[in-house]
């Protein structure tokens, strides 16, 4: 069941971030993208805030968090496990993680785009 409530929430998600990316005034553009991130980064931590504590959520976390929040913005999920990091703690790993999973992942895009145009 769990991974029903993913895929419904991720397809939400998915359909929500196209319909913002479409109808706000700066469409298509890095602010649309920016505004997503930062909402769902919000939200994502606004959620995490009401169900961290209750086993009972876990329908919820899986629906909201990982399937909705998943499929509007995958940043949202990367500043949560960074805020996670440091919370336990773990501040170097905190900084490891923020600072190579963008690097990494802006380095493993621009790989991709370089092969797909060299094929």
């Amino acid at each position: 069941m769990n991974w029903v409530l993913i895929a419904l929430g991720g397809a939400g998600g998915s359909v929500l971030r196209a319909a913002v990316m479409r109808w706000q005034p700066w469409a298509g553009s890095v602010l649309s993208i920016l505004a997503i991130n930062v909402a769902g980064s919000f939200l994502i931590g606004l959620l995490w805030a009401t169900v961290e504590t209750r086993t009972s959520a876990s329908a919820a976390w899986n629906a909201l968090g990982v399937g909705a929040l998943g499929g509007f913005t995958t940043y949202s999920a990367y500043s949560l496990d960074i805020l996670r990091l440091i919370e336990a703690g773990r501040l170097g790993s905190a900084a490891l993680y923020g600072v190579s999973t963008m690097l990494l992942a802006v380095g493993g895009c621009a790989a991709g785009l370089a092969l797909g145009r060299a094929l």
